[in-house]
């Protein structure tokens, strides 16, 4: 049988892996631990931390009563590396990794290199470049960014046994913009469309920001898509002029065409103010940002004291996926993880499923 990209949905989550820098750690360390605690409890837990953060990890996998699926490695000295390990990596089905030959985020690649080597993965060094939060596999279908040629091509390669499907629009999607504003007083700048890219023909930098795997019906792939109209509506918000609706509707229509299941959920726009900066940051929440685990979904909770209408938001994503079949596990406290433009998929690669 012919080796295949890992699916996100199709078996129980057997084994994840994470990184942890110290900036990391002490930047989101409520994220981490809600992540941790809400992480399936038959999975094995690699976790490749800096040594001046071992010992608090080792205290958040004891909260979390993971500390006996749990292996923790010592990342190399002078590595400054994020926590979305998720994107320089493809992991196929029968071990393999594939590995970006360039990735130009901090030291990810040279860490992810590293970590897949202590585990005794096989690596596959790319001929072009791959990333995890540009790709989505569901059954037959892997969906990849249109946007970058080189990640289609090397998908095709990695899973010549599926159909890759590249996914983007044909509407204006703006890059990063900061203009002037009155929002919420004047003499603010603000920032829209934070770290998207013209080229890539999409509204969000990552796929997995706005479309979830969801299993299949009837053999049909399913994939959830984000709505910013249904977002703003469940929230109480008006639909602000940059929320970019029209390119979300656009890659729903073409994943129909690819013969696919589509539900539309509710994603609004938010933002994070900084007033010692007179700045605001505009984002759209990564309501699919999730992590299925057979016929349970982890999915991430953003309510908090600065933005309680975001419990509508929640219980109405959550509903969604109940009415699909899925048992849910919330993971609260992720708009810490929103406003820096990841989630919990972003955080944990999935190395195996069984």
């Amino acid at each position: 049988m012919t080796a295949s990209l890992l699916d996100d949905c199709a078996g129980r989550i057997s084994r994840v892996a994470i990184a942890i820098s110290q900036h990391s750690a002490e930047t989101f360390p409520d994220a981490i631990q809600s992540v941790l605690a809400a992480l399936p409890k038959a999975a094995s837990v690699e976790i490749i931390a800096d040594a001046a953060v071992q010992d608090r990890v080792r205290h958040w996998l004891d909260e979390a009563d993971r500390s006996a699926g749990a292996r923790l490695h010592s990342a190399p000295d002078g590595l400054n590396f994020s926590l979305w390990l998720q994107d320089p990596i493809l992991i196929r089905d029968d071990g393999t990794a594939a590995l970006s030959p360039v990735f130009d985020r901090y030291d990810d690649l040279t860490l992810a290199r590293h970590f897949l080597g202590e585990l005794n993965l096989l690596i596959e060094e790319a001929a072009l470049h791959v990333d995890g939060g540009n790709t989505i596999a569901n059954d037959r279908l892997v969906l990849v960014s249109a946007g970058s040629t080189g990640h289609v091509d090397a998908l095709r390669r990695f899973d010549p046994a599926r159909t890759v499907v590249p996914v983007g629009t044909s509407e204006p999607c703006a890059a990063e913009v900061t203009r002037s504003t009155n929002r919420p007083m004047s003499g603010w700048q603000e920032t829209l469309n934070y770290l998207s890219d013209p080229e890539a023909h999409q509204p969000i930098f990552h796929l997995d920001h706005m479309i979830a795997a969801a299993g299949c019906l009837d053999d049909t792939p399913r994939f959830i898509v984000g709505c910013p109209k249904r977002g703003a509506d469940v929230i109480g918000h008006p639909l602000w002029p940059h929320a970019q609706p029209l390119a979300f509707d656009d890659i729903a229509a073409l994943l129909e065409q690819s013969g696919a299941e589509v539900i539309r959920n509710p994603q609004p726009l938010a933002w994070v103010d900084r007033p010692e900066q007179s700045f605001r940051r505009w984002f759209h929440l990564p309501v699919n940002n999730v992590l299925v685990d057979g016929s349970t979904v982890l999915l991430p909770w953003f309510a908090n004291e600065s933005w309680p209408e975001l419990a509508a938001l929640d219980e109405a994503n959550a509903n969604i996926w109940r009415d699909l079949g899925f048992d849910v596990v919330p993971i609260p406290g992720m708009m810490q993880l929103a406003e820096a433009m990841g989630g919990p998929r972003c955080m944990v690669k999935v190395l195996d499923r069984v």
